[in-house]
């Protein structure tokens, strides 16, 4: 049981300290920022294998229940996504710096985005 431990901790540690490594280089070359690549194709890698094994799954039991539901809720989540991500852009709010009253006329309201 010991040993099992010991590997174990000695391969995760191991595992994190060459991504981290990884991450540096890519960074150290000029890519991009070398984690967040790293995090992002992690990401991307997952959503192929999961629509093929969702499709495998509905054609050998013939559900197709299951699939819409969960296509319904995504396409859902992701569009509420959309429509907070927009209504904070166009949101107003006062800046500390530029809502001091100025020789009576009043406070300045500041429309705050962000930059892309």
């Amino acid at each position: 049981m010991i040993g099992f431990i010991l590997s174990t901790v000695l391969t995760l540690t191991t595992g994190a300290v060459f991504v981290m490594w990884l991450g540096e280089q890519i960074t150290a070359r000029g890519i991009g920022n070398g984690m967040s690549l790293l995090i992002f194709a992690g990401i991307v890698a997952g959503p192929p294998t999961a629509i093929r094994t969702l499709s495998q799954t509905a054609f050998v039991t013939r559900a197709w229940s299951f699939p819409i539901v969960f296509l319904l809720l995504f396409v859902y989540v992701f569009g509420g996504a959309l429509v907070a991500i927009e209504v904070s852009r166009s949101n107003k709010s006062e800046s500390a710096a530029k809502a001091a009253p100025t020789l009576g006329v009043g406070w300045q309201s500041v429309s705050v985005r962000g930059q892309f």
